[in-house]
């Protein structure tokens, strides 16, 4: 009923698309639930002009930081698959000439008692990122590319084709990604750095949602309560919305390969210039960024 009414009271912009307005609407939803304010209409007028200003302010800003830490989930049944590779070379050359790569993956250099990844490889990947989160001194764009779900992301999974039992996954969750940023801005250089040019963390995973905004801003926020201090909250974007999958990292493959000759930009993601396009109706980007009171706000 809340979103009903919502959509009931949000005016009709002149040719706006259906897409864009159904997400201009749930923006708008989430905002206010967020902030535990009720659908009325100037908390809706208020929101409706929060989202347009953060749209401008942030529509011309570069994606990519100085920085670019990238893990990418290691396929274990056929690394060398075109549609389980995360890590391509055109990938990772579009992203050197965007700025300084680490990259980040449990793959081994040879297989290994007929895997080509062990336990403790997919692990030290995961460490390594949490550890390079925290202490990067540079403004950073982390790059997650696994299996995805509502409450983790799979960096991979051994023992593919044998039974549940014999299978083995390593994974990341919310908790890890806040515990990462509330460590890194414990330096207060860091923690200033980031209120002027804000970390983004992008998540090109299916159903990572829920985990990417919900969960990772409230492990930020109970760290902050907790710890009695300001933590700001770094800017996120998904390859899907809610439930949605996320088609063979379709979102990195337009935004670094599709278009060579432009830096990525925020404003490549919204609703009115959307990257992925009309053909792809069940697949579109999340852009979350922060007010100008640091409170996460969905601008795309």
């Amino acid at each position: 009923r809340f979103l009903v009414q919502i959509e009931e009271r949000v005016p009709r912009l002149h040719n706006e698309s259906e897409r864009a307005r159904a997400e201009r609407v749930v923006g708008i939803t989430r905002r206010l639930a967020d902030l535990h304010l009720p659908p009325t209409e100037r908390n809706i007028r208020d929101s409706i002009g929060a989202i347009q200003n953060a749209r401008e302010r942030y529509r011309d800003e570069p994606i990519f930081n100085e920085t670019i830490l990238f893990i990418s989930g290691a396929v274990t049944e056929d690394p060398d698959s075109s549609e389980s590779v995360y890590a391509t070379p055109e990938v990772m050359a579009r992203l050197h000439s965007l700025g300084t790569v680490r990259h980040f993956s449990g793959l081994l250099p040879e297989r290994r008692n007929c895997e080509w990844a062990t336990v403790e490889s997919l692990e030290s990947a995961g460490s390594n990122l949490t550890e390079a989160i925290m202490n990067t001194q540079t403004p950073i764009t982390v790059l997650v590319r696994g299996h995805g779900s509502e409450e983790l992301v799979e960096l991979g999974r051994l023992g593919v084709g044998r039974s549940p039992e014999e299978q083995r996954s390593v994974v990341m969750r919310s908790e890890d990604f806040a515990e990462a940023f509330a460590r890194r801005y414990m330096d207060e250089r860091l923690a200033a750095l980031a209120r002027e040019k804000p970390d983004t963390v992008i998540f090109d995973d299916c159903y990572i949602l829920p985990l990417a905004t919900e969960a990772l801003f409230r492990k930020i926020r109970e760290i902050a309560d907790r710890e009695n201090r300001d933590i700001p909250m770094p800017f996120v974007i998904t390859a899907t919305e809610h439930g949605q999958l996320a088609f063979r990292g379709q979102l990195i493959h337009r935004l670094l390969l599709e278009n060579r000759n432009r830096v990525p930009t925020f404003g490549m993601l919204f609703p009115d210039n959307d990257l992925l396009g009309n053909e792809s109706q069940n697949s579109n980007a999340t852009v979350v960024v922060r007010d100008r009171r640091g409170r996460p706000l969905q601008i795309g």
